[in-house]
């Protein structure tokens, strides 16, 4: 499955030090490898949100939403649980 990043958070990811970027890196191939194995979603931290809205966990703080578009996974933006819920109303 294809990767794609919105430019706005494509921005955001840049500012980042390079261990928050290998994180961040590694949980977007989680969600490639175990996108379509809904049993493996839980392990790899992938939550769904709505109609064809996820999020997955990048650690503790930090979650990224995407969807699938097509054959590939969108990822949209990046935030804390909170910042994430103000997304997601500004979005509805």
């Amino acid at each position: 499955m294809a990767i794609e990043i919105d430019p706005d958070l494509l921005a955001q990811l840049r500012q980042l030090s390079k261990a928050e970027r290998r994180k961040v890196g590694a949980a977007i191939e989680s969600v490639r490898t175990n996108w379509g194995q809904p049993h493996r979603h839980t392990g790899a931290g992938i939550r769904r949100l709505g109609a064809d809205l996820h999020e997955c966990r990048v650690g503790l703080q930090s979650r990224l939403l995407f969807q699938t578009i097509g054959t590939s996974l969108y990822f949209h933006f990046m935030g804390s649980h909170d910042k994430v819920q103000k997304f997601l109303r500004a979005h509805a």
